[in-house]
């Protein structure tokens, strides 16, 4: 495939431990794949183009590119816009809205363990990184693979408490969660493969 992705941030750095842990099921035909907080789609790229190879493969995307008054709505409009174009070549489905709608709404309902792979990088506040991980856990099938972004994020910036970065609820997830996963890396992400097959 000739194309060459574009991104103004390179945020992500999961390449070696999806690598290793994932790189199995390269070529694997019917895999699901969804993305919590795609931004310009480095990860989700990644992921098509390295394990999602196999026939009839899916990947879902869910992120609301609102930014806060700080930050322009054209601004956010611009990383949307780079999203659907970085992930034009890849049957891939973004959507724009937040992910707590996107999981009520589209498949909570339905109840079934529907993902191979589930990867949760949205908002870094703890409660809502907290409502992602519940809400997602129910979608991944029994052997798949969940990883949360952003484990060891210290946000220094302004006024924020301990609980404006991921690591509390992935802790709180891995302590109530205990036994229903296998915890395969505990570093920058945290990557669990749910038990069962």
């Amino acid at each position: 495939m000739n194309f060459e992705p574009e991104y103004t941030e390179s945020w992500f750095h999961g390449s070696e431990v999806l690598q290793k842990y994932l790189g199995h099921l390269k070529g694997e035909p019917d895999l699901r794949y969804l993305e919590i907080g795609v931004f310009e789609g480095k990860s989700a790229v990644w992921v098509m183009e390295n394990i999602l190879t196999g026939k009839n493969c899916v990947g879902r995307g869910v992120d609301p590119y609102i930014f806060t008054r700080k930050r322009k709505t054209k601004k956010a409009e611009e990383y949307y816009q780079r999203a659907l174009a970085n992930l034009k070549p890849f049957v891939f489905i973004l959507n724009r809205m937040t992910s707590l709608t996107y999981l009520a709404n589209e498949f909570w309902q339905t109840g079934e363990s529907y993902f191979d792979i589930i990867n949760i990088d949205g908002d870094h506040n703890a409660m809502t990184a907290w409502a992602d991980i519940v809400l997602c856990w129910p979608l991944l099938k029994d052997g798949g693979y969940m990883m949360c972004d952003d484990y060891y994020l210290k946000d220094t910036r302004g006024k924020r408490t301990p609980f404006d970065v991921p690591k509390p609820a992935i802790d709180k997830f891995l302590l109530d969660y205990e036994g229903q996963y296998e915890l395969l890396h505990k570093g920058k992400i945290v990557l669990v493969k749910k038990a069962g097959n």
